[in-house]
């Protein structure tokens, strides 16, 4: 009894643990070898008990970490989706991860052409070029960003178009790949000619309105002085 009751107790502890029962103790107090056992026994079912705590502290504070992840990646993509400017995500390897609305419409792609492939094969020839030099040039700039405006052959359209790119890096300053974002300024530049042009014929209308008026008055006093013998003239009038 002294050796088959201790390991009865160990065989219904095992069991009462593996159905998640980790507050299960037996106690021997035989002094050798059996009761070395239990104390391993209890000791083993101690050290579960606190790993299990952890596991699910651990579990609890990575749920709580996804949710607050989701729900800033679901925002993110809402204020994505919802601003003018396109806006376009390049992995190291030049792979497209992102495209938002905006950059869809400006550029005249859709999302499943482009996502996933290399921008060089989305674009073309002469573009990328342009997009391989920018990038290049975002890589070696100090503040690892560069901005400039070109006028792009779209195909369905030529449009001027103010890019900037942006290297993204991690915490510890090893490059994850460039962000795009995308302004189409045609329609803006297609309204200052409109206002230049606008300024252009008010000036010159009233360069020609100057010299009539003193001409107008001066007809109107020959008139007065010399009568209506003087005659009238679309001028005069």
């Amino acid at each position: 009894k002294g050796i088959t009751v201790p390991l009865q107790k160990i065989a219904q502890g095992t069991q009462r643990i593996a159905s998640g029962d980790y507050d299960f103790q037996i106690e021997a107090k035989s002094g050798d070898e059996i009761e070395t056992l239990v104390a391993s026994f209890n000791r083993m079912t101690r050290d579960l008990k606190t790993s299990k705590e952890g596991l699910e502290r651990a579990n609890r504070d990575l749920t709580v970490s996804n949710r607050e992840n989701l729900r800033r990646r679901n925002y993110m993509e809402i204020v994505l989706k919802n601003i003018a400017a396109g806006v376009i995500s390049v992995d190291n390897g030049g792979l497209i991860r992102t495209i938002n609305p905006s950059a869809e419409s400006i550029l005249g792609l859709k999302s499943e052409q482009v996502l996933d492939r290399s921008y060089t094969k989305v674009a073309a020839p002469e573009q990328a070029a342009v997009l391989a030099d920018l990038a290049q040039k975002a890589q070696e700039s100090a503040k690892g960003m560069v901005e400039t405006q070109l006028r792009l052959d779209l195909g369905h359209r030529t449009a001027s178009l103010f890019i900037r790119m942006t290297q993204l890096r991690d915490e510890s300053g090893r490059g994850l790949g460039l962000v795009v974002v995308i302004e189409d300024l045609t329609e803006l530049e297609k309204a200052q000619r409109m206002a230049a042009w606008r300024e252009v014929a008010r000036r010159i209308a009233h360069e020609i309105k100057n010299p009539l008026t003193p001409i107008k008055l001066s007809a109107q006093r020959l008139r007065k002085r010399f009568g209506p013998e003087v005659g009238h003239s679309p001028v005069f009038d």
